[in-house]
């Protein structure tokens, strides 16, 4: 058993900020201190203190434990949520600082990339539908049989997981970078 498991069976008694800082250092001592408060000995590792909690009144201590130690738990809570944030700051501090190194470049293939998708996808949007017209025309006019527009659904499935997987990537891009071109008091966006 992880120390996830003891979280959940705290969130299922009503306990669930109490669970989520047990586990790793800073909840080390508040786990050892729950161990001890519910079961009376100091065995604070996640299976002991799951079989403790099966024991309705071993719940009810768990619930005292928070009561007592509220401001506690309160502040390894808060200090877990602002380590995760400064993760993710950091994360996406590097994600802008790849962009702005890819748009400053002078290499086209860095700073185009993203164009090129754009111009791939529309090509492949022109000759589906070229095909699709093609093989419709074809069959209207008699020049084809029926039997070509059964292979349309196939032909357009494949193009469309091509388009489905580069399509939203673009248009988040493109939307983000045309309202960054907009703002005349931008200077991180290269402009031309």
């Amino acid at each position: 058993m992880e120390w996830i498991d003891v979280g959940k069976k705290l969130a299922g008694i009503g306990l669930p900020v109490l669970g989520g800082v047990l586990g790793g250092a800073p909840g080390a001592a508040l786990a050892k201190g729950l161990a001890g408060w519910i079961t009376g000995n100091q065995d604070d590792s996640p299976e002991s203190i799951i079989n403790a909690l099966e024991d309705p009144e071993a719940q009810q201590r768990a619930r005292e434990f928070y009561a007592k130690h509220e401001e506690t738990v309160l502040r390894l809570h808060l200090q877990a949520e602002e380590a995760r944030n400064r993760e993710e700051t950091a994360r996406t501090v590097t994600v802008n600082e790849t962009m702005r190194k890819e748009a400053d470049s002078l290499n086209f293939l860095v700073n185009s990339w993203r164009a090129v998708i754009g111009y791939a996808v529309a090509f492949n949007i022109v000759i589906a539908s070229s095909v699709v017209a093609a093989a419709y025309l074809g069959v209207i006019f008699g020049s084809s049989t029926a039997d070509l527009l059964s292979l349309i659904p196939a032909m357009l499935g494949a193009m469309g997981v091509v388009n489905g997987a580069a399509l939203p990537i673009l248009g988040v891009n493109t939307y983000f970078h045309g309202k960054g071109l907009a703002d005349p008091n931008n200077k991180e966006i290269t402009r031309g």
